[in-house]
């Protein structure tokens, strides 16, 4: 048994007694009212308690459709998402294949016809490490052959060759690794926790700090390190223990 004929066995069950023909309108009353306040075993297993409204509404469902009406009718959700939106995110989930080397030389050509000029501005081997270096990808041969463009002007070349071109590339790599780097130069930088306390101050027979004379240099970094800070530091709770062990040999 699925689940809408479950539920309207379970109605049938509470609203059959009601359904009798027989029964005067004071009595399907009086029946109906004992209902409402009884609770019932739901086919979930929980104990529930069901309106007069709705118990005369199940009595009306049976009257009209038998225990047909007293089975939920499966719900259509209506789809609130537009077909062209759809078609749209159907367009993007798609993947662009990119282009061989003769379509992506082809594609620069187009676009340089587009802008005004017939002539050759590109050379065949700067179209080709175009295309290598973009994967034919549409929007990477724009990028590419943009920065070619401006490393060719920047040199006084009339043609963009391929020295202009792998010059576009080496510009592009180092904007992309700066943009890497720059996401974590832009990490924010760990703040004290508010409810930290502050540190005891040392206790009398707590070791002296060395002389000042011994933080320059090589040296002054090894005492830098080893220098005893705090009582968890290991450096320090070895030294105590030594010199404990020591005492405790010379007694």
């Amino acid at each position: 048994m699925d689940r809408a004929q479950a539920i309207g066995l379970f109605r049938w069950q509470i609203v059959g007694e009601a359904t009798d023909v027989s029964l005067s309108a004071r009595e399907r009353g009086r029946l109906v009212r004992a209902l409402a306040e009884r609770e019932h075993l739901a086919p979930d297993g929980r104990w529930v308690r069901v309106g007069r409204n709705t118990l005369d509404r199940w009595i009306r469902a049976y009257r009209e459709g038998g225990f047909d009406g007293l089975v939920p009718a499966p719900r259509r959700v209506a789809n609130a998402t537009s077909e062209r939106l759809l078609e749209l995110a159907v367009a993007l989930r798609s993947t662009i294949d990119g282009m061989d080397r003769k379509e992506t030389g082809e594609y620069i050509a187009h676009h340089v016809k587009l802008a005004g000029r017939s002539d050759t501005i590109f050379s065949d081997d700067a179209a080709a490490l175009i295309h290598d270096a973009s994967r034919g990808l549409p929007r990477a041969v724009n990028n590419l052959a943009t920065q070619t463009l401006i490393a060719a002007y920047a040199s006084n070349k009339s043609i963009c060759d391929e020295s202009s071109a792998r010059a576009a590339r080496a510009e592009i790599t180092r904007r992309m690794t700066g943009e890497i780097i720059s996401l974590f130069d832009q990490q924010p930088a760990p703040t004290e926790h508010p409810r930290a306390l502050a540190l005891p101050p040392p206790p009398a027979d707590w070791p002296a700090a060395p002389d000042p004379a011994a933080h320059y240099g090589l040296a002054g970094q090894v005492v830098a390190k080893i220098a005893p800070h705090t009582e968890a530091d290991r450096a320090t709770r070895g030294r105590t223990l030594r010199v404990n062990a020591q005492d405790r040999r010379v007694d």
